[in-house]
């Protein structure tokens, strides 16, 4: 049996995780509360296997409160929930060594399969996750991958976010204080390490990701 402790601050949403997974004849819930801090570490002793933790109010505190989740239980795993798919956001939990992410508006079925996926030791992101890691192979991932974004040197970064602010390559390679030929290397590579292949989809990642304001 798996035991599962279920983190997330709408009590109504606990609720209606805790009957999903319950539902499992190999899973139980041992737990759930609305913050890490509020656990109560007597009642779920050293035996508990799975925390599954909604991550969208934790706002810049990912790592700070899924290390103190590990700090007081050394081997949980650990699934996300998120409605967040970004690079920026996928970067973080792989920093973090979070192993699952579901994104909030898949199956209850993928929550649980995601549950047993990290209870064996596997890094269970969802499709569209794995999709924006650029060394994952689609199917397994091993927690050392990187994200596009994070694969852009910090002049592919800088000339990302003036192009994306509406500055012409001539424009972005003055403000960069280099040629308009290096300029042009520097939007090479980065629209080929992300995959991006016309200004318009740039500008809207760069948005997306909060390089630049909408």
């Amino acid at each position: 049996m798996i035991r599962v402790l279920i983190i997330d601050n709408r009590a109504l949403l606990r609720e209606g995780l805790r009957l999903v997974i319950d539902r499992e004849d190999d899973l139980t819930v041992v737990q759930t509360v609305g913050r890490v801090e509020d656990i109560d570490a007597a009642r779920i002793g050293k035996t508990c296997n799975v925390a599954v933790i909604n991550i969208d109010s934790l706002k810049g505190e990912v790592k700070g409160k899924t290390t103190l989740l590990r700090r007081r239980f050394p081997d949980i795993g650990i699934v996300a929930l998120s409605k967040d798919w970004s690079d920026r956001a996928i970067a973080q939990l792989l920093e973090a060594k979070v192993q699952g992410l579901v994104i909030n508006d898949e199956e209850p079925k993928v929550v649980c399969d995601a549950i047993r996926g990290v209870f064996r030791g596997e890094y269970c992101y969802s499709r569209r996750a794995r999709d924006r890691v650029a060394d994952a192979d689609g199917e397994a991932m091993s927690g050392s991958e990187r994200t596009r974004l994070q694969q852009l040197t910090k002049r592919e970064l800088e000339l990302l976010r003036l192009l994306a602010s509406g500055l012409s390559l001539k424009a972005a390679g003055e403000e960069m204080q280099v040629s308009y030929k290096t300029a042009d290397k520097h939007r090479v590579n980065l629209m080929r390490k992300l995959e991006i292949h016309d200004r318009v989809a740039l500008a809207r990642y760069a948005i997306r990701e909060g390089i630049v304001d909408p």
